[in-house]
């Protein structure tokens, strides 16, 4: 039926008794045990009525278009560990949840332990021994397109991903105050980007778990701040690693990672999803500074992953500060043991 006409039921029927057929019995759905298919319907558009009566047909084909493509960009995005024997497809295009791995240069991962009950300072407690701590996953790394963005900020920015909902639930732009970090100038900008993982859904969540909420618990408020005092406290030796390797020059940093843009581009078939990723890690230990929760760099032992593909390579010859500006040369790249990854519920 056109969009002048009125509803026609029994067109509506056949319509979508061709979609269950073709779920049950086509390719590529046929063989599969568990299948499920979406189908949107009266797809709007933001024109006027009398707009829409004289060009519907083709606008709406426009703003379904316009539509699929946009969820092709942010379901990746949305939902971190989707295994790639997981088949996926938005319009007939088969998509791959590679999101992160993707676009972030020197992606990293740590596992930190909090407290949830216990202020950080009272007990330093980096071992997770304690009945009230828990693992918590992070992810850090330098995004090598949206540094490239003039529309888009460079700021540090946060991504929580909860276990609980199976999703990203909250982001924020510039998480540099909250994460008790320097909110200065261009520091800890440059695209860096820090993800939580919940692996262990522990983190509260709002009875709709569209965001945390610290409120619902008893010792919400110590559970938070020692929440962001440890992934604070990563970030803060994360960035200040890569920086020494351009002798703390953050135009040459931002410089270095620009580069990535074109690469990052070209889309690497070979990378993995973030759980079977063989990613950077670190050996830290850590220490009070004050307000804050830093790591001790002196003894800080890095173990480069074979998964970490964009890496800023440096220099340590005394002739690098003689190089023109923003060039480097490659460090070796030694594959790691990879990390024990705790099992997805």
């Amino acid at each position: 039926a056109s969009s002048t006409s009125d509803p026609n039921l029994i067109l509506g029927i056949e319509r979508l008794v061709h979609h269950f057929d073709r779920l049950c019995y086509s390719k590529p759905f046929a063989n599969d045990p568990y299948v499920f298919l979406v189908l949107l319907d009266k797809v709007h558009h933001g024109h006027s009525e009398e707009w829409i009566r004289n060009n519907w047909d083709a606008q709406q084909k426009i703003t379904v278009h316009q539509l699929m493509k946009k969820l092709r960009e942010e379901i990746p995005k949305t939902y971190l560990h989707v295994p790639d024997s997981f088949d996926f497809t938005i319009g007939g295009k088969k998509m791959e949840f590679k999101y992160w791995p993707e676009r972030l240069v020197e992606l990293a991962a740590f596992t930190v332990n909090v407290n949830s009950k216990i202020p950080w300072h009272h007990k330093m407690d980096a071992t997770g021994e304690h009945p009230s701590s828990y693992e918590l996953r992070v992810f850090i790394g330098f995004d090598g397109l949206r540094i490239t963005d003039s529309s888009a900020g460079k700021e540090g920015s946060l991504y929580v991903y909860s276990r609980q909902s199976g999703r990203l639930i909250s982001h924020h732009p510039d998480a540099r105050t909250r994460l008790g970090l320097s909110a200065g100038g261009s520091t800890f900008c440059q695209g860096l980007t820090i993800i939580i993982d919940d692996i262990g859904g522990n983190l509260p969540l709002n009875p709709t778990k569209q965001e945390v909420a610290f409120g619902e618990e008893a010792n919400g408020a110590i559970h938070e701040e020692n929440l962001m005092a440890w992934i604070g406290s990563v970030t803060h030796f994360f960035y200040y690693f890569h920086l020494k390797k351009f002798n703390e020059r953050k135009t040459v940093l931002t410089t270095r990672i620009t580069k990535f843009g074109d690469i990052v581009l070209q889309k690497h078939r070979q990378l993995k999803t973030l759980d079977s990723s063989h990613l950077t890690t670190f050996e830290l230990s850590f220490k009070s500074i004050g307000k804050s929760i830093r790591a001790d760099k002196s003894s800080a032992k890095e173990m480069v992953g074979e998964d970490t593909i964009y890496r800023l390579g440096a220099d340590r010859s005394p002739a690098a500060n003689r190089r023109k500006r923003g060039t480097t040369k490659n460090d070796v790249i030694q594959p790691s043991t990879p990390p024990k990854i705790p099992r997805r519920r």
